[in-house]
Parts: structure tokens; sequence; C-alpha cells
């Protein structure tokens, strides 16, 4: 016998924020074009981000989304990563703003001294990853970076380019999204079990984690994997997780489409769920 269930839904995912960048971005020139960078190379050395920070001017202005209060201007410039300028800003009082200032060569130049060669700074001490992104936010959430329509990943070896990567990210497909989640709750309020099974007999609720979710361009999640426990009213019972109710929900939950479904950085991505949900999913279970 199948039973409906009524569902307390909630995701650890779901804090939606304000359209902004998380962090404070530089500004780099690639082929001419403006971008701006998530981070900064500056602070992948420690000993020389300390540098700076003491040649800067204490009266400069800082933000929580900046708290070294300075940006850095890059280029790259036959394959390398180079220091262009470093601006700060100054709080005037009449009328209130907050003019960007670039410090002077000299003090970059003895920062930087290391690094100089010919006319130009090189960033030799950086080897990583960098996003670069321009454009509109296609999508952001408070606890993670956005996402824009243009973003570059660039790989550096000592300050050389090894690799790029150019994204147009944008929006594939509408749907079932934890953003607006109505229509969602609704449809998992129609998830059924089998009450009568012996590991379901006096459950009071089913805990349930989904990661690993994986979707394609027309909205269908083709892969996940599921985690349940299952809760009971008897507490001598406790708890247990099962394989078996993890595969059902499993098969529930990839028939529900089409997710809201972008395209972001060469994946399709469903926003909110791919890092994992959780939801309880509430028993109404008075088998004896």
């Amino acid at each position: 016998m199948t039973r409906f269930i009524s569902i307390l839904f909630s995701c650890l995912c779901l804090f939606i924020g304000a359209l902004f960048t998380p962090v404070w971005a530089d500004d780099i020139y690639i082929d001419g074009e403006l971008w701006h960078s998530f981070g900064s190379p500056i602070n992948q050395d420690s000993v020389l981000r300390s540098r700076l920070l003491a040649a800067l001017p204490e009266n400069r202005v800082t933000w929580w989304e900046d708290i070294d209060g300075y940006n850095a201007y890059w280029s790259v410039q036959n394959g390398e990563l180079c220091l262009e300028d470093i601006k700060v800003a100054f709080r005037q009082n009449n009328p209130p703003s907050y003019p960007w200032q670039s410090i002077p060569d000299s003090v970059i130049q003895r920062v930087f001294s290391n690094y100089i060669i010919g006319n130009r700074i090189v960033a030799s001490w950086y080897s990583g990853k960098m996003f670069a992104f321009k454009g509109q936010i296609v999508w952001s959430s408070f606890h993670v970076r956005s996402n824009y329509e243009k973003e570059m990943l660039l790989s550096f070896d000592h300050g050389t380019i090894t690799e790029r990567q150019l994204f147009h990210n944008r929006l594939v497909t509408d749907g079932f999204s934890l953003q607006d989640n109505t229509a969602l709750v609704e449809r998992l309020q129609q998830f059924t079990f089998d009450t009568k099974k012996p590991e379901l007999k006096h459950a009071e609720r089913i805990v349930c984690h989904v990661y690993d979710i994986q979707a394609d361009s027309l909205g269908n999640i083709t892969d996940c994997r599921v985690e349940a426990t299952i809760i009971y009213s008897n507490r001598k019972k406790g708890r247990k997780t099962t394989k078996g109710v993890a595969l059902e929900i499993k098969e529930q939950f990839m028939n529900i489409h089409p997710w809201k479904t972008y395209y972001l950085n060469g994946e399709y991505v469903v926003p909110y769920l791919h890092n994992g949900i959780y939801f309880p999913l509430r028993l109404n279970n008075d088998t004896e």
C-alpha cells in the first residue's frame, strides 16, 4: 500500500543574494579588452602583499569587500601577466566622494623591484588560475561568486599564460527552481512510498541528501547520488540509512523536469542543486 506524503521542504543552498560581485575585482586588459578578475595575484605572495600594504597610504579607504584598500590593474603582454597600475581611494567631504588615485610609480617600482624586466613589471611570482569576466550577471547567489555573460579562465605558470578558455554563460532552460520553489514543493508532495516495507514500519520521516547532480541542455537531471536516512518514531530504533529507499527517491527525483538550467563555464548547472540539497520527507505512517 502506498501513501501520499507531506513534505517539509528546505534547502541548505537557498540563500538568495543581491546581484553583486562577492569579492573585489582587479582589472585586466586582455587583447586590448578590459576585463575584471576575481581576487588578486598579489595575494599569492604573502611577503609581497605585506610590502605593498606597508607602502600604501594609511588614510586610504577600505571596504568590507576590499579590506586591503587597493585596486590593481594588469595587462597581458606577449603572453605574460604584467602589473600596470595600483590605485587607492580617498574620502573627500565637500562634496562627499571617494576618488581613486594612482600611487606613485616610484612606490610601485620599489615594492616590485624584484620583478622588473626592462620597463615592465612581470608577475613571475604568480602561478595558478584566474577567472576574468565581463558583461551582465547571468546568475548570482549570496554565498558563491556570480557568473557573468563572458568569462575567461586563464592558467599561469610563473606569470606566463599556459592556457586560456573562453565561456559564454547563459540561461538555457526555464523550469523548476529552488529560488521559486512553490511549484517544486507541490511536485515533491507527490512522492509516494510503500510504507508496508519492513524498513519503513514506524518510520516518522526520511531525511534526503542529493549530491553530484548532473543536468543536460533540456533541463533534465541525468544523474545524481542520493543518501537517505530513516528517522523512526520509536526512539529505540533511532535512525538508519537505506540504499533501497535512496534509489526509489532518486528515480522519483529524476522524473521531475524541466529544471531551470544554466550553461556556466562549460557545464550545464541547475542552480542551488549542484552543491547538493537537503529535504525531509514526513511519512503519515500509522502502521502498527
